[in-house]
């Protein structure tokens, strides 16, 4: 049995292409279409990987999802990072959404009104936030990039030339 090269330096890659993808505002729209850059990123990370691989070394699906898997924790947890800077300069979903409702609905009473700003402050810069984004980013990262992963091993195997097929 051949070692095998580290998936670690290909899931950083892709987890940070999740990252990248799917916390800058207006690309992450992207995510809409079935979480499509989680998807990619499991994709670029199984990639990275087959890359790596020597030769005659076939990637497995195992490979590809462990690798798509890993891409996905890195990408949670890179995301988080850039969710939590991307608060701080002020590009928050939360301050969009609470000046659209302030906006759309003038006439709401002034004690739900003074509740929505309590709680935009709150939310603003509040670690709560930021590790419930974590949790569901975790979760969603998991599934989507392992099936990326996956995906990208079956695509990416090696086709078999006429030479190499056995005959019956």
């Amino acid at each position: 049995m051949q070692n095998k090269p580290s998936k670690l330096i290909p899931s950083l890659i892709g987890g940070a292409f999740i990252a990248f993808f799917s916390e800058v505002p207006v690309l992450n729209i992207g995510n809409c279409l079935c979480c499509l850059w989680v998807v990619l990123g499991g994709f670029v990370g199984a990639w990275l990987y087959r890359r790596n691989l020597p030769e005659k070394t076939e990637m497995t699906s195992s490979d590809g999802a462990v690798t798509g898997l890993l891409s996905g924790v890195y990408g949670a947890l890179f995301g988080a990072f850039l969710q939590y800077f991307f608060s701080f300069v002020g590009f928050s979903f939360s301050n969009t959404f609470f000046k659209t409702m302030s906006e759309y609905w003038k006439d709401m009473p002034k004690e739900f009104s003074d509740s929505l700003e309590q709680l935009r402050l709150y939310s603003e810069y509040s670690p709560f936030f930021v590790l419930i984004g974590l949790v569901v980013g975790l979760v969603r990262n998991a599934i989507f990039a392992t099936a990326g992963g996956m995906l990208g091993a079956a695509l990416l195997k090696k086709s078999q030339t006429p030479k190499s097929r056995k005959t019956r």
